[in-house]
């Protein structure tokens, strides 16, 4: 399969239409990006102006973060800190992630115009950001030191709000918010499974991928639609949209070893990544 840049016009021109809550067709059509050299690449996240941004691994498989334009030009963004994974952008190119560094110790942060700045919620530790909305507002998960549990959490750039699991005692991930402040969060079971709702910040809406066994929400847009990475019965990993309130799931076509499904944006636009033979991952994005 041939891996191919973003380009402006591929972005927001694309004739093809993911099969939504109508069943519309044709069927999607997928296009695969690659940083220049690597040997794997990953896409967690796509701006309502075409920007994305994820990791890759150079040819020495050492992980970097990076950022690419509508354009197709690709930077290498790596925080000081420890190994970065970028996950998220808005319109204005403020981008959020985190770091690990060499204690094995997790930072989220926030990147705009070559400088990052670490958040994290009072007391919290272990933290990670993973969305990012036109609002700017940052939406992650991170230790509470009063319970021990993995909770999410929302920041305004002066304020935090805790998500909390809907199940009382275990452990939530806020994965992003958009902007009328609906948040997608991942949640733990008493099977241990993941679980996936809608938090309007007052109420719960459990929106699982029917038949998965883990449902893992991801990124949300303005209309609502969200997007899933889920597994199977046999753990395989698989992609899922849901559009104006109806599931479907997907995999990207020549790809063995799994789809995720990641990032979405106001243009219809789906982000993620899979595995191609031999291993390796390239990013894509398809128009729904």
């Amino acid at each position: 399969m041939k891996s191919l840049n973003i380009c402006a016009a591929a972005l927001f021109l694309l004739s093809s239409i993911l099969v939504s809550a109508a069943d519309r067709s044709p069927a999607p059509v997928f296009h695969f990006i690659k940083f220049p050299g690597s040997v794997h690449t990953t896409l967690y996240g796509v701006s309502n102006t075409g920007f994305g941004v994820g990791i890759y691994y150079d040819s020495n498989s050492v992980q970097h973060g990076y950022m690419v334009s509508p354009s197709g030009k690709f930077t290498t963004i790596d925080n000081p800190g420890g190994t970065t994974y970028l996950e998220g952008i808005n319109s204005s190119g403020t981008a959020t992630g985190y770091y690990i560094d060499s204690s094995s110790n997790y930072f989220a942060f926030v990147y705009s115009k070559g400088v990052f700045t670490n958040i994290t919620p009072p007391g919290g530790s272990q933290t990670l950001a993973f969305g990012i909305n036109d609002n700017g507002l940052v939406t992650g998960e991170y230790i509470d030191p009063n319970t021990g549990l993995d909770e999410g959490f929302t920041f305004d750039g002066t304020n935090y709000v805790t998500i909390l699991s809907p199940q009382s005692g275990s452990p939530a991930l806020g994965y992003d918010t958009n902007v009328h402040g609906i948040s997608t969060v991942q949640w733990g079971d008493s099977n241990g499974d993941t679980e996936s709702s809608l938090f309007n910040g007052t109420s719960y809406q459990t929106v699982n991928v029917p038949g998965a066994v883990n449902s893992y929400i991801h990124d949300i847009n303005s209309a609502g639609d969200v997007v899933y990475s889920w597994t199977d019965s046999s753990g395989n990993y698989h992609g899922a949209a849901r559009i104006s309130g109806k599931i479907t799931t997907f995999d990207a076509p020549g790809c063995s070893g799994g789809t995720f499904a990641d990032g979405i944006n106001d243009h219809h636009i789906i982000v993620g990544a899979c595995h191609q033979a031999g291993s390796n991952s390239v990013g894509f994005y398809v128009q729904y």
